[in-house]
């Protein structure tokens, strides 16, 4: 699978290397959290998540919203430009747990967990979720890819592990 036209099967530090000539800076968090341009949204924070040497995981994570309306904004389209390229999710549940009357009782349900916006797209290399989430520091649109090639070396390191 490929994220911003890079293999995944790199290994995290070319991957990295890649996404650096790219535009991206890394972060003060960590060195596998570059921030740049994603989609024409600025200020995105890309995680490349790892175990050993194999890219377990891309997350993009998209600057936070404090409004409802700008984040399901993000989040359709997203969606929509991921229709185009890959077709309709294999899964999609966009629901609130509890009755949300206005902008307010919506944030809150996000930080409760209360909130599932979540899209799956499938492609015969890997899968794309797609979902409104909190993270840290605020209500976020987040988009992870996950490569099935990795995700089968990954599993072996597990079980040699044990």
């Amino acid at each position: 699978m490929k994220f911003n036209g890079i293999s995944m099967g790199e290994t995290p530090t070319v991957f990295i290397n890649k996404l650096k000539a790219k535009g991206f800076t890394p972060s003060y968090y960590s060195d596998n959290i570059l921030t740049g341009d994603f989609c024409g949204w600025n200020n995105c924070n890309i995680g490349i998540l790892s175990n050993k040497d194999i890219i377990t995981s891309i997350c993009v994570i998209f600057p936070g919203m404090e409004k409802w309306k700008d984040l399901e904004f993000i989040y359709n389209d997203l969606k929509s430009l991921l229709i185009q390229k890959y077709g309709n999710p294999y899964n999609c549940v966009e629901e609130f747990q509890d009755s949300c009357e206005n902008d307010y009782f919506k944030l809150h349900s996000i930080q409760l967990g209360k909130c599932n916006y979540v899209s799956v797209f499938k492609t015969d290399n890997g899968s794309i979720f797609l979902c409104i989430c909190y993270i840290s520091d605020g209500n976020s649109v987040m988009v992870s890819y996950h490569d099935n090639i990795n995700k089968e070396k990954e599993k072996q390191i597990i079980i040699e592990d044990l």
